[in-house]
């Protein structure tokens, strides 16, 4: 679990961060919690996301300079999904959050409780939504990439390139490592992201036309195919779009 905390008082985010850890700890969940101290600094540490690549962004609504909501309308300028959590003394914010679609408010003090309630329902929600995005490290920056903009990969030596309807992102990884990241959640048929030859994968959704020796995707990419990989790929187009017909 990825968490952001934007707190401009170093003694309330190292008291808020010992109890995420705590939580975190004690459910065996793998963390990283990075803690901003104003809203200024994240937008300038994180200019060009487009996706945040957090799954709970916590805010103070009371900083100086930009204060928290107005940091939470910059982020839902581009990221209309990343969980938005406030903490705030001020109750009248909470019917402001349904502005940004704020996922949880806390109002301080914040207790252990607080903390462990909202953890616990930002857990169960995300169970459901990892198959969405990936997250993976692109030139030393972690970056959140929904599984829905790729089109396919393509190998090139130790780096893979991921490429999306309007973006392409390279990492310093196998080809059978990122598949086995995208495929770690698959739906109702097998998985989504399929090799088509030995240094390049497709994403089955994306295929309008496929061969014996090439595809189309929806961009008017083509891509050759394997003669031993053929079937596979075929079937699974098949079978995607049956089920989307259904």
């Amino acid at each position: 679990m990825r968490i952001a905390y934007c707190e401009d008082e170093e003694a309330q985010a190292e008291y808020v961060s010992d109890m995420i850890e705590k939580w975190c700890i004690k459910c065996g969940i793998i963390y990283e919690i990075e803690w901003y101290k104003s809203a200024e600094q994240f937008l300038f540490e994180t200019e060009e996301a487009e996706l945040f690549a957090y799954d709970i962004i916590l805010l103070d609504i009371s900083m100086d300079g930009m204060d928290g909501f107005a940091l939470a309308e910059k982020i839902r300028q581009t990221d209309k999904k990343v969980k938005l959590v406030f903490v705030t003394s001020d109750a009248d914010y909470v019917f402001k959050g349904y502005e940004v679609e704020a996922f949880r408010y806390i109002m301080k003090p914040v207790t252990q409780e607080k903390i462990n309630d909202m953890l616990d329902c930002a857990a169960a929600q995300l169970e459901h939504e990892e198959q969405e995005y990936v997250i993976l490290e692109v030139a030393g920056e972690m970056r959140k990439i929904d599984k829905q903009d790729i089109l396919y990969v393509e190998v090139d030596g130790h780096y893979t390139t991921i490429y999306c309807e309007k973006d392409e992102f390279t990492v310093k990884k196998s080809i059978k490592d990122v598949l086995e990241r995208l495929n770690a959640c698959p739906d109702f048929y097998d998985k989504l992201y399929v090799k088509c030859h030995r240094s390049a994968a497709v994403n089955i959704t994306k295929i309008t036309r496929i061969g014996r020796e090439c595809l189309r995707l929806k961009n008017g990419k083509e891509l050759q195919i394997s003669r031993g990989m053929y079937e596979e790929i075929n079937r699974l187009f098949i079978q995607h779009n049956l089920n989307t017909q259904l």
